[in-house]
């Protein structure tokens, strides 16, 4: 993980600077952008809050804290993989024919 030495969460970024609406918004805008990549790789962070989002003194944002991501597609194959194991269940014969018979 990156170290954001000096860095502010987001409303504190945003106060201390006393952004206003429009720059709030572009900045919200960049933290939309890097989600939006992350989501492009399969990555859910699922905990996307202001804390959650450190901002360099550059202005940078950073989203932090990915502790309760998940990784969309492994979700996905694991949720397939689930259902196609029913569904062969499902299908399957209760017993072999013939079997049990002398």
């Amino acid at each position: 993980m990156e170290l954001v030495p000096e860095a502010r969460t987001l409303t504190d970024h945003a106060d201390a600077r006393g952004l206003d609406l429009r720059s709030r918004l572009e900045l919200v805008a960049e933290v939309c952008e890097a989600v939006h990549a992350g989501h492009q790789k399969g990555i859910i962070h699922r905990d996307l809050k202001p804390g959650n989002v450190l901002v360099d003194p550059a202005g940078r944002p950073k989203v932090i804290d990915f502790g309760v991501a998940r990784v969309a597609d492994a979700e996905r194959a694991r949720a397939t993989a689930l259902h196609r194991g029913r569904a062969d269940r499902r299908h399957a014969p209760l017993h072999e024919p013939g079997a049990g018979r002398r």
